[in-house]
C-alpha cells in the first residue's frame, strides 16, 4: 500500500502505460455523449463487475479474509437506488448518491456490532488491545 501513498506507482509506470491509461479514462468520460443508451448500460455492468471482482480479489486474494461486506452494502446501495426509481421515481443519479448514504450509514453500524459480539483472537491467542 505504500506505492499508492507514496506516489511512487506513477512515477515507476512507464510512459506507454499512463498514455493509454490517460486515454482510456478520456474515452470513458466521453462514451455517455456519443454511445447509444445500451452500450452506457453495458459500460456501467461491466466497470460495476470490475469493482466487485477487484474488492473481492484484495481481500480475500492478498489479505487472505473472506468478507461478504463488500458485497452487502453494493447491493444495499442499488436495492435503493433502483427502488428508488421505480416506487418515486426519482432519477437515477440522485438515486446512487441516496444507494451511498444508504449503505454508508447501514455499514457504520457494522464495526460496533462485530466488536461487541465477538471477541476476535490472534494465531497465538492474544487479544488486540491486551483484552
Amino acid at each position: 500500500m505504500s506505492a499508492l501513498t507514496s506516489g511512487r506507482l506513477i512515477a515507476e509506470a512507464s510512459p506507454r502505460a499512463l498514455v493509454g491509461l490517460l486515454v482510456l479514462l478520456a474515452v470513458l468520460i466521453v462514451a455517455p455523449v456519443f454511445a447509444s443508451g445500451y452500450l452506457v448500460a453495458v459500460l456501467i455492468v461491466i466497470l460495476s463487475l470490475a469493482y466487485t471482482g477487484q474488492a473481492w480479489n484484495i481481500m480475500l486474494g492478498f489479505a487472505g479474509q473472506l468478507s461478504l461486506g463488500h458485497a452487502l452494502y453494493f447491493g444495499l446501495g442499488a436495492y435503493i437506488a433502483a427502488a428508488g426509481y421505480v416506487k418515486f421515481g426519482l432519477s437515477p443519479w440522485l438515486g446512487m448518491i441516496v444507494g451511498a448514504i444508504a449503505s454508508a450509514v447501514a455499514s457504520s453500524g457494522s464495526p460496533w456490532l462485530t466488536r461487541a459480539n465477538c471477541v476476535v483472537r490472534s494465531a497465538d491467542g492474544s487479544t488486540p488491545g491486551g483484552e
